[in-house]
């Protein structure tokens, strides 16, 4: 109840003591990555900058220096078994996760830790949004495991390293609010389902309010932000909040790490969730079981992140 209270009313939320995650290991894994020459980076880049990549989806994004969102990222994945059926299917999201490679004369265990740490808090932070959504089921009065066959066994989950540079000089218009509030990353709702957050304490991130006032949010140490998306408000019939959020530029160096929880590829995402305070929800769409699959719809959105466009595939 205390879950679905804070997402109807604010739609943020912080949570502490998550098994597996430990910060100080991913922070130093996440400055690890992006302090490696940028020959190294763009080895790990999607075909969108690097010509000879294989990788289409996971990898390593660089700034763009002209875009409201000024930052660099590396995106992860769950490594997906030979004989998966959606292997195929669902390509490129279920191609192989792209690591740094170790090159001659280099000490590997860098590499180890580095590739160890990742796939670890992406099974910390899947498995602390699986409890999280069924928290949420019980809240919203639907059975505990009604979101489980979303997610399990199979996800499209992503998580992401994230590094804001500053910015070797003037910001880019685009890049400055009415009120000469410069942007480190857009105002934006997250459109999936959950958004799993840490930011290692940095200041930037900022929700709106009600009212449309922008307020800081003021990150603790080892405690990780929940948010959720537009497609479970709209399943919520907008009773779960889907918050506008934002990066503003603090002037220094930012890192975060974003864990957004995503259903498998075939997943057969519900309409309207069957709660009280539903509007959307009815005895027509109940008798229906209305249901649309998962992979289509993330094909589309896809096409409107600046890090892949409408041309990505």
């Amino acid at each position: 109840t205390t879950i679905v209270g804070a997402m109807e009313k604010l739609g943020f939320l912080m949570l502490t003591n998550i098994t597996g995650y430990d910060e100080d290991s991913l922070l130093t894994a996440t400055k690890w990555f992006f302090d490696l020459p940028e020959d190294r980076k763009m080895g790990v880049a999607r075909k969108k900058w690097n010509k000879d990549a294989k990788s289409i989806y996971r990898g390593y994004f660089p700034v763009d220096h002209e875009a409201i969102s000024y930052k660099e990222g590396y995106d992860f994945g769950r490594e997906v078994s030979p004989d998966d059926p959606e292997l195929v299917t669902a390509f490129p999201f279920t191609e192989h996760n792209v690591w740094p490679e170790r090159r001659e004369g280099e000490d590997e265990e860098p590499f180890q830790i580095f590739h160890q740490t990742i796939t670890s808090h992406f099974k910390a932070f899947f498995n602390a949004s699986i409890e999280f959504m069924r928290l949420l089921a019980i809240g919203l009065g639907l059975e505990e495991n009604f979101f489980d066959r979303l997610f399990i066994p199979s996800t499209l989950s992503t998580l992401r390293l994230l590094c804001y540079p500053p910015r070797p000089g003037p910001p880019p218009s685009v890049a400055v609010t009415d009120d000469g509030t410069v942007l480190y990353c857009n105002d934006h709702a997250d459109v999936g389902i959950l958004a799993m957050l840490t930011s290692f304490n940095s200041p930037g991130l900022q929700i709106r309010r009600h009212d449309g006032t922008w307020m800081d949010v003021q990150s603790q140490p080892r405690t990780v932000i929940i948010n959720l998306g537009e497609m479970l408000s709209e399943m919520s019939g907008n009773r779960i909040k889907a918050t506008r959020h934002r990066v503003v530029d603090t002037g220094g160096k930012r890192y975060s790490c974003p864990f957004f929880l995503e259903p498998g590829y075939f997943g057969q995402v519900p309409v309207s969730l069957p709660v009280s305070g539903n509007k959307g929800e009815s005895k027509e769409n109940r008798e229906k079981a209305s249901y649309v699959q998962y992979g289509p719809i993330v094909r589309e959105r896809v096409k409107s992140y600046a890090e892949f466009g409408s041309d990505w595939i």
